[in-house]
Parts: structure tokens; C-alpha cells; sequence
């Protein structure tokens, strides 16, 4: 329910600025700090493009967990639709919010993402996919990466917990 009413306020507060669709910012700097550290880690390791992805769970009203994790394409999009982006400095960093989306995967999600805002981000993000797009209609395959996820537990605004885990949410 605090999902639902988060995405209703998200919707509803929004502008629309030239450049982006930026609505939101990060009130927390801890976090905000742990994201960029995390981007820069897998920016020195990595080199293909990349997004960050954050899954934004809520356990009770006073724990918070985040999972930080980077995705090569888009495919998983389409099936797993982010819920809103935020700019930290340059970087585009793509949200998540835990029990919008159905682990069946596509279909059956209270929201799915436009096809045509997905090929944004291909456009914006990772150029050589976005060129496949244009010349077969549809993305080609999907990047499977088994890097660590860094998992963030806040207690009201304090970091509590940090550790590194492997695919699980």
C-alpha cells in the first residue's frame, strides 16, 4: 500500500524539465554517497555500458533495504519496469520499488514501461543496442551479469548494514 501511495505521489508531483524527466532527489547523502561509490566500483571494472538499477524495499516503518545492481541493456525493462530515475551528479540511476512488480515477469505488472521509453534508454545508454532496435524493431538478447549486488539497511536514515550478495532479493 505505501508503494502504491509513493508512485501516486511520484505521478502526481512531477514536472517534466527540457532535458529529462528528473521529479525526484535523493533526501539521504549516505545513500546517495553508497550509489556513486558502487557506480564508480563497476565503472573500473566494467567496459560496456551500464545503468544503475536501485530495488527500494521496505521491511516496516523504520527499515529500509536497498539493493544496488547495474544492467547491460534493457531487456529486462520490458518485463521489470523501473518506477521512477534520479540524477546523482551525471549519472542516471533507474528505481525499483519492491512488490510493484510480479516475479512472473511481464504480463501481469500493475505497470509495464512503453515501448518507446525503453528505447530512450537504449538510445540514451547503450548505443549499440539501440542501433539493433532500429534496424530489427526489438532488442536482440539479454547481457546476464553475475556481479555482486550491494545491499544497503537503513534504519530510519541511519546506515546500519552494508554487505555485497549475489542475485538475491
Amino acid at each position: 500500500m505505501l508503494s502504491i501511495s509513493v508512485l501516486l505521489f511520484v505521478f502526481s508531483s512531477c514536472t517534466r524539465e527540457q532535458e529529462n524527466n528528473v521529479c525526484l532527489e535523493i533526501n539521504n547523502e549516505t545513500l546517495k554517497k553508497e550509489i556513486i561509490n558502487y557506480y564508480n566500483e563497476n565503472k573500473a571494472l566494467e567496459s560496456e555500458p551500464f545503468i544503475p538499477i536501485v530495488i527500494y524495499r521496505q521491511i516496516n516503518d523504520s527499515i529500509s533495504f536497498y539493493y544496488i545492481s547495474i544492467e547491460f541493456d534493457t531487456s529486462t525493462l520490458d518485463c521489470v519496469p523501473f518506477h521512477f530515475m534520479v540524477k546523482l551528479d551525471s549519472i542516471d540511476v533507474y528505481f525499483q520499488i519492491k512488490g510493484m512488480n510480479r516475479s512472473t515477469f511481464g504480463g501481469r505488472n500493475f505497470l509495464n514501461m512503453k515501448k518507446n521509453s525503453i528505447n530512450e534508454i537504449a538510445k540514451k545508454h547503450f548505443p549499440k543496442e539501440y542501433k539493433y532496435i532500429l534496424k530489427n524493431g526489438e532488442s536482440s538478447t539479454s547481457v546476464l551479469w553475475d556481479g555482486k549486488i550491494r545491499k544497503l539497511t537503513f534504519l530510519n536514515d541511519s546506515l546500519i548494514s552494508k554487505e555485497d550478495v549475489i542475485n538475491t532479493y
